[in-house]
């Protein structure tokens, strides 16, 4: 499984920005459907397409799928430029105006 890792890492420093920026909160959140869109995603990049197909078991499957989630993680933090463009924006906290007295 190390060899694989090394592909994997090898290919996932090579992916776009989007790429990245579509992987990266499906891997890491998982909801219903998430992986079946990464597998979709990544079929693509043939070398991620042989470790997958090279699983001899469902075991095997996840353990490559979590070596992606970790490869994608450590690239979406290595492109600080895709971490600004994901952050709320801060809102600032309301502060009423003060009244202006009414002179009678």
């Amino acid at each position: 499984m190390s060899n694989n890792n090394g592909v994997l890492t090898e290919c996932v420093s090579n992916l776009s920005d989007d790429d990245v920026k579509f992987l990266h909160p499906r891997l890491a959140q998982r909801l219903s459907g998430d992986l079946a869109e990464v597998l979709l995603h990544v079929e693509k990049v043939s070398a991620i397409d042989k470790v997958f197909s090279s699983s001899e078991s469902a075991d095997q499957l996840y353990n490559a799928i979590d070596a992606l989630a970790k490869e994608v993680e450590k690239e979406f933090r290595r492109r600080p430029h895709l971490m600004v463009e994901d952050r709320p924006k801060k809102k600032r906290p309301y502060k009423p105006k003060p009244r202006k007295s009414v002179a009678k």
